[in-house]
């Protein structure tokens, strides 16, 4: 029970490729041909950040969730802040997008694992969580900075 399915892992390492593959070819193309590279990254990283949010709103709908009605508001509107920050970050200046992002993926590990501490996520949801995190951010912070 407290080791990661085979399926999460693998999906999950899969779901890295492009975040590494993305930034790799950025950086080892000239300026013009690694550029689009740039916008891919930042897309792939919106969509993944608005995948977390997902995750979020299903642990807090989940069976055995014992919410009420009226507890549920907190949960779910956290849930859709990644998809919107995602959103915003990719109408933000170009130079601005791989910083929010990067930030994003790292206060949503945290969000997580302060959701992990309660038991509502599976035990070894954390352990999952944080390689990619890192490979996104790296990712970003590549693209981005370098």
């Amino acid at each position: 029970a407290h080791s990661i399915p085979a399926a999460a892992g693998w999906m999950t390492g899969l779901g890295v490729i492009p975040f590494a593959g993305l930034a790799a070819g950025h950086l080892a193309m000239p300026a013009k041909v690694g550029e689009p590279a740039v916008f891919a990254v930042l897309a792939y990283g919106a969509v993944i950040l608005s995948f977390l949010g997902g995750i979020r709103w299903g642990l807090a709908i989940a069976p055995g969730h014992h919410l009420n009605t009226g507890a549920l508001w907190y949960p779910l509107a956290l849930s859709v802040v990644p998809a919107l920050t995602a959103w915003l970050a990719l109408l933000a200046p170009a130079a601005a997008s791989p910083i929010i992002l990067a930030v994003a993926f790292l206060l949503m590990l945290a969000s997580d694992w302060q959701v992990a501490q309660t038991g509502v996520a599976p035990p070894w949801f954390m352990r999952l969580r944080w390689p990619p995190t890192a490979a996104a951010v790296l990712s970003l912070l590549a693209v981005g900075l370098l």
